[in-house]
């Protein structure tokens, strides 16, 4: 008879370490996919590029502001936009045009 409880009460605890693995795997797969899609959806946008002509009492500054996304630094995109038109300096004339990236959400 023991021998047969002893059975019984090792086959329980082996079913009830197999679900606590089952549920384990079922919840660390699911807070990494929760937290996958989050950070996913948090970086979600496209960049494209746009030809636009600078107007008068356009600066870089203003620029930036016009087109850069809520937090990001005015300085961060100036240097981009910098770059891209292989600017040397922050002097613009107006009736020139400037490549400007610009950042849509997908």
């Amino acid at each position: 008879m023991n021998k047969s409880r002893f059975i019984k009460n090792r086959r329980a605890v082996n079913n009830n370490i197999i679900m606590l693995t089952i549920l384990a795997f079922v919840l660390i797969f699911g807070i990494g996919h929760i937290a996958y899609a989050n950070s996913s959806a948090k970086n979600s946008y496209e960049k494209t590029y746009i030809s636009y002509e600078i107007k008068e009492g356009d600066s870089l500054c203003s620029v930036a502001d016009q087109f850069k996304l809520p937090g990001v630094k005015s300085q961060e995109f100036i240097t981009e936009v910098k770059t891209i038109n292989n600017l040397k300096n922050d002097t613009i004339h107006t009736g020139c045009y400037l490549i400007i990236p610009v950042y849509t959400l997908q």
